[in-house]
């Protein structure tokens, strides 16, 4: 194959961050990746929103290997130079329980010029990192790539479907990206290592950057429950931001309930109250540890009735212009309307039950009135018939899931 002329992408204005250098006429052919692309986004309009489909996850797996041979197909990136220091001292984590509001804060910011955000839930301090960490390069290379390239397409189970748009015949971003990735990866002992154990997370930063080519204040990042791991994320970043979405605990969790039953047939009410109770419990702890200039509780309720002051609040906290009114939430700079998970049905069916919102009250009631929420009980329950209650759910909840894995198919209703 004829020499190409080396591409150069220069960011260095941008923080400045970071430079690549990648010959873009390698030869292969993108045929077959837009055409399952075609039916990726077939089964995505026909679905959505909700879970994906044993159908989609296959194709979605289908897409992850064909993106990842692909990109050893066209080489490797010549170049990628960067300053970690300036990266590392910028991020702004997105804190809070599932349900609480955690996405639609990440829309909002992602509204705003001066902020990068990824545009997907990276779950860092989950368990594929720490066994990616385990891997050799060429093998931590396919595992992350494919982990992260899977939640760029349908992120939220709505739209956007595709973050980086669609591939064509002569170019597929999804494949320049994994090219960048993997370099980075590499090159990571000259980077990052410093930053262990969150060397990927800045990789995939990185690699997101080169994609955007946009300045930036603060890049963020949004996965829930991430405030039990604070302290150890601070000391990495000892720069970073962090905010924290609270909600009505009653209102999270029957919103919880309407997604739990839409999915699995079934809601785990003792598990999830108890999840909810660490999470609003961790925010109190995190602000009184953290000085106020680091650490952010805002409320759902306030960014849904008073977004004006509250995103001025947030605004002025993480050093940035002013938001420009009307704002239209967006995710990687595209139109974004919410992350419902309730088609067809709506939450305002569910409610909690006397048991759920004792048990509400008991495990989080205290923490909620510290954080200005109440909860209402309808009758007083007797504390050892409560204790009973949870004891039975448990193992109503453990029977039910060791029944699904005999009869996957099988849904129970507990409403």
């Amino acid at each position: 194959m004829a020499q190409k002329r080396c591409r150069k992408v220069d960011l260095s204005g941008i923080m400045p961050v970071m430079s690549i250098s990648y010959r873009p006429g390698w030869k292969y052919d993108l045929n077959e990746l837009v055409e399952l692309e075609n039916r990726i986004q077939s089964v995505l309009e026909k679905e959505q929103p909700g879970p994906p489909s044993k159908t989609q996850l296959t194709l979605l797996d289908q897409f992850t290997d064909l993106v990842f041979d692909l990109s050893r197909a066209g080489g490797k990136i010549e170049k990628v130079n960067t300053i970690s220091e300036h990266l590392a001292g910028k991020p702004t984590f997105i804190l809070g329980s599932h349900r609480s509001g955690t996405t639609f804060l990440q829309s909002l910011l992602d509204s705003h010029p001066e902020c990068l955000v990824i545009p997907f839930e990276t779950n860092f301090k989950g368990s594929f990192l720490p066994k990616a960490r385990q891997l050799d390069i060429p093998k931590r290379q396919e595992f992350l790539t494919k982990v992260w390239l899977r939640r760029q397409i349908s992120p939220i189970n709505s739209n956007p479907n595709w973050i980086f748009g669609r591939s064509n015949v002569k170019h597929s971003p999804y494949v320049l990206w994994s090219r960048i990735f993997q370099r980075l990866i590499e090159e990571q002992p000259a980077f990052f290592n410093k930053f262990a154990p969150f060397e990927d997370l800045l990789s995939l930063v990185c690699s997101l950057v080169c994609m955007n080519e946009k300045p930036f204040i603060t890049w963020v990042e949004k996965t829930p429950l991430n405030e039990l791991f604070v302290p150890e994320i601070s000391h990495s970043f000892p720069q970073g931001k962090f905010i924290h979405v609270i909600r009505d605990p009653a209102q999270i969790l029957i919103s919880k309930k309407a997604m739990h039953q839409k999915i699995f047939g079934f809601f785990e009410s003792v598990e999830q109250i108890d999840q909810l109770a660490q999470s609003m419990n961790t925010a109190l702890e995190n602000s009184i540890s953290l000085p106020k200039e680091r650490y952010m509780i805002v409320t759902y309720e306030a960014l849904v009735n008073d977004q004006k002051k509250s995103l001025e609040e947030i605004s002025k906290f993480l050093g940035l212009k002013d938001f420009e009114f009307p704002i239209k939430t967006t995710l990687w700079g595209q139109p974004f309307l919410g992350n419902s998970s309730f088609k067809g049905s709506s939450r305002n069916t569910f409610s909690l039950n006397n048991f759920e919102i004792a048990m509400l009250d008991k495990k989080v009631g205290p923490i909620a009135g510290q954080l200005g929420y109440s909860i209402t009980k309808r009758k007083n329950i007797p504390q050892m018939i409560i204790t009973s209650w949870s004891i039975l759910h448990r193992i109503y909840i453990k029977a039910i899931r060791n029944f699904r894995k005999i009869f996957p198919s099988t849904k129970f209703h507990n409403q």
